[in-house]
C-alpha cells in the first residue's frame, strides 16, 4: 500500500483541503481508484500524483 495515498494524505501532501482532492477526482483532473462500496475510499497512486503535479507545473508556464 506504500504506492497509494488516501485522499487525506494526498491533501496534506498538496496542502489542499480533502474536499478539493475529491472534487479533482470527480472532475477527472486527478486519477484515483475507488474501493468497493457506495461511499468507497479513493486511493491515489504516487505515480498518478506525480503526473498530476507535473501537469500543474506545465500549466503555469
Amino acid at each position: 500500500m506504500k504506492d497509494y495515498l488516501t485522499v487525506k494524505q494526498t491533501a496534506k501532501y498538496l496542502k489542499k483541503h480533502p474536499d478539493t482532492i475529491r472534487r479533482w477526482i470527480r472532475e477527472k483532473k486527478l486519477r484515483a481508484t475507488k474501493l468497493a462500496g457506495k461511499y468507497g475510499v479513493y486511493l491515489v497512486s504516487r505515480s498518478d500524483l506525480l503526473e498530476f503535479m507535473m501537469s500543474k507545473v506545465m500549466e503555469e508556464r
